[in-house]
């Protein structure tokens, strides 16, 4: 069973690629005991903006790679996207993983992305009640 733990919203002005006040939120997501991923959302309350999402899976294995998927939501439609197509970059910390790769080499990564992105959408406090609206 999937649970979030250290959820944190905040507001923040100071994005890179935005002079305007959105919203970000954060958290780890566990299977049991077990951290299978993070991730890291952001939106803009005053223009009704997609949410961009970024997953970072944990690795299977004892010596493999953290890898990251991008997901926008809106109009309750989840999208898988390009890594460069949201604001946020983990290729430091994460090997991210294109459209091309998610849906051809790393098909189970990115469905085990997707049911992680689907269950922050409603697991996720602070998400779901923007998503309502």
């Amino acid at each position: 069973m999937l649970r979030i733990e250290e959820s944190e919203s905040e507001y923040v002005d100071d994005f890179a690629d935005a002079c305007e006040i959105g919203e970000l939120v954060r958290g780890d997501v566990y299977e049991g005991k077990w951290g299978i991923a993070f991730y890291v959302a952001r939106w803009f309350s005053e223009r009704r903006s997609e949410i961009e999402l970024l997953v970072v899976s944990a690795p299977g294995a004892p010596h493999g790679s953290y890898c990251s998927l991008a997901f926008r939501y809106g109009a309750d439609k989840l999208q898988l996207v390009e890594p460069a197509g949201i604001w946020i970059d983990w290729s430091p910390t994460a090997l991210p993983i294109s459209l091309r790769e998610a849906n051809s080499f790393h098909i189970g990564a990115r469905d085990r992305a997707l049911d992680i992105a689907a269950f922050i959408l409603e697991a996720d406090n602070a998400i779901r009640e923007y998503a309502k609206k």
